[in-house]
């Protein structure tokens, strides 16, 4: 029976460092050739998203933490914050010296200090990383880090990402309103992180929407992901799988757990539940293309 299949992108689908293991690009294309329905499911703007990942052709697409959503190229979704409550935000975040970031559609916005922040969290994921590994990092990174909030010019906003308090989180909310939920929250260093999208818009309500799109049962849905903001599709998915890399608050919410990105998990995990047939003559050349499958024999 054909299933609907999401994929997170970000520490799911593609290792920051590495890009996409080779091994997850056969599994896709046979995943395709069986029939079953492909959906990206990304925080990402349409725009931020990798050219490797835009490769792949999947035809349902997910973004902005489910602000977004097209199939085969026909908007279905695009929900986005009014302007003149992002102006009270952009206030609101001015006077108490808040770390902020903005996105909009196309480009990311973002103050000094969290500017300061993503350049210090983008350090310690390629602190073990070569210069070549790196350079080949920033080349295919679609999200540049810069100081550049004065420039936003007013487009429709569909993400906040908030590094403060909880007094001044009140004040955004109470500006927002019922139009927000939160997408995630965590802390960090001395500061709490709330990342705000609009109201009903988070990956599980996207997740309902395609399904109800395609006619396709939520019983025939399986999701990947790796993040807080995936937490509540993967419990919503009737099996929702963490990779081995996730956060660790993650696991409760998900019926599996499968290996790493460049440990081949999701194409593991595809062959355990048969989706796509194992054939040593295919993980040959997968390991060919960069895959770090060895003997797969041992696993199953």
């Amino acid at each position: 029976m054909k299933k609907l299949i999401i994929f997170d992108i970000d520490g799911t689908l593609r290792d920051e460092r590495f890009g996409i293991p080779a091994s997850a690009i056969w599994a896709i294309n046979n995943c395709k050739a069986n029939g079953h329905e492909l959906c990206l499911c990304t925080g990402r703007s349409k725009a931020m998203i990798q050219p490797d990942i835009l490769k792949l052709s999947i035809p349902c697409l997910i973004a902005g933490g489910g602000c977004y959503i097209e199939y085969d190229g026909n908007v279905l979704l695009d929900q986005r914050f009014q302007t003149k409550q992002i102006m009270q935000v952009l206030h609101i975040s001015k006077a108490n010296d808040c770390a902020l970031a903005i996105e909009t559609k196309t480009k990311v916005f973002m103050n000094e200090k969290a500017c300061a922040i993503f350049q210090k969290m983008n350090k310690m994921k390629h602190k073990e990383s070569d210069k070549k590994t790196y350079q080949q990092y920033q080349q295919n990174e679609q999200i540049r880090y810069e100081n550049n909030l004065s420039q936003y010019d007013g487009k429709a906003v569909h993400k906040i990402c908030l590094w403060t308090n909880g007094t001044v989180f009140k004040q955004i909310q109470r500006v927002l309103q019922t139009d927000m939920m939160l997408a995630q929250s965590d802390t960090y260093e001395n500061m709490q992180y709330y990342e705000i999208i609009c109201r009903d818009c988070g990956k599980k309500e996207a997740v309902m929407r395609v399904c109800n799109y395609l006619n396709i049962d939520q019983k025939q849905t399986i999701a990947f992901g790796d993040g807080m903001n995936d937490a509540q599709m993967l419990a919503y998915c009737e099996t929702g799988i963490a990779m081995g890399n996730a956060d660790v608050h993650v696991y409760p919410y998900a019926d599996a757990i499968c290996e790493s990105v460049q440990e081949d998990g999701i194409y593991h995990e595809l062959v355990r539940r048969k989706i796509v047939e194992r054939k040593e003559c295919y993980e040959k050349t997968v390991v060919a293309e960069g895959s770090c499958i060895s003997d797969l024999s041992k696993k199953f």
